[in-house]
């Protein structure tokens, strides 16, 4: 992916895998839960990174819950 961050055009590379799941209840007609997680990798070259590579993986895991409420 090419981007221009106004410091100089950047090159983005992503890679990684995430998978995930949402429950949805009929009744209520709205998603009342869901779960996700996996990891990503991005690399940037050019830009602030110059001519070198930077690189950053993110591992993440979300779980998300709907209370009960008025």
């Amino acid at each position: 992916i090419a981007v221009d961050l106004g410091v100089g055009r950047s090159t983005l590379r992503l890679s990684g895998t995430l998978a995930g799941d949402q429950e949805f209840s009929v009744s209520r007609g709205t998603v009342v839960g869901g779960a996700l997680a996996g990891r990503i990798r991005l690399e940037m070259t050019g830009g602030i990174a110059g001519d070198r590579t930077l690189g950053v993986t993110v591992d993440q895991r979300l779980t998300l819950r709907t209370l009960e409420g008025p």
